[in-house]
């Protein structure tokens, strides 16, 4: 079960951070007439706030968070497994 609550954590940090970064990254976006990297428009705006550290970080919690979750919730599926994989 505390599994299953730090991976909810993590995922809700991680929505947080993203919806932090996303929302003025999307106000720049709007703002910009051109760009000149191939990324697009978008990094290239993320680039220009200086916020593509908080996005990756914010994607790495919401994987994290999901994988932990996932542990959590299957944790004695995962235990019946290994152990009758080692009977035969």
């Amino acid at each position: 079960m505390k599994k299953v609550v730090f991976g909810g954590i993590l995922i809700l940090a991680g929505v947080m951070l993203l919806g932090i970064v996303y929302i003025p990254t999307s106000i720049q976006c709007m703002n910009l007439n051109g760009w000149t990297t191939p990324t697009g428009k978008f990094m290239y705006a993320m680039q220009e706030l200086g916020s593509t550290f908080p996005y990756y970080l914010s994607i790495i919690l919401l994987i994290v968070g999901i994988i932990i979750g996932l542990i959590g919730c299957f944790e004695n599926t995962i235990r019946k497994l290994i152990k009758n994989h080692n009977k035969d």
